[in-house]
């Protein structure tokens, strides 16, 4: 009578698997750290540079260590922005994100010792 138990020139399928989970775990472990803050100034890079603000897009802007300043608002469809403290409106449409808070930066320094401001977009406006 044959034995059985002969070994198989294949490994089993448990083998297998547990192969392929071992080198999943392994390589999970290796990945680089995520740098979330690094993300978020590479974007916020992108916008000043890119992005065009335009009537309808919802904007933040903040003034460090002002926090009554700081609002969200629409850009209205006349490309003005009314800010908070501000004689007169400022015009947002047509400008980078970069351009405008460094055009709002101007204008509250007027009062205001050196203020540090972000303008972010909040939600951009739908294309029509």
């Amino acid at each position: 009578m044959e034995n059985s138990m002969k070994p198989s020139s294949f490994p089993s399928p448990l083998a297998l698997l547990l192969l392929v989970v071992s080198g999943f775990f392994t390589s999970c472990g290796s990945a680089p750290p995520f740098d979330a803050k690094a993300v978020v100034r590479e974007w916020r890079a992108f916008m000043d540079q890119d992005y065009i603000l335009r009537g309808g897009d919802k904007i933040t802007v903040s003034i460090f260590n002002n926090e009554e300043l700081s609002q969200e608002l629409i850009v209205a469809p006349n490309g003005m922005v009314a800010l908070k403290r501000l004689p007169n409106p400022l015009r947002a449409s047509g400008k980078t994100i970069g351009a405008f808070r460094r055009e709002v930066q101007a204008a509250y320094a007027k009062f205001l010792n050196n203020p540090e401001v972000t303008v972010s977009l909040s939600e951009a406006a739908l294309r029509s």
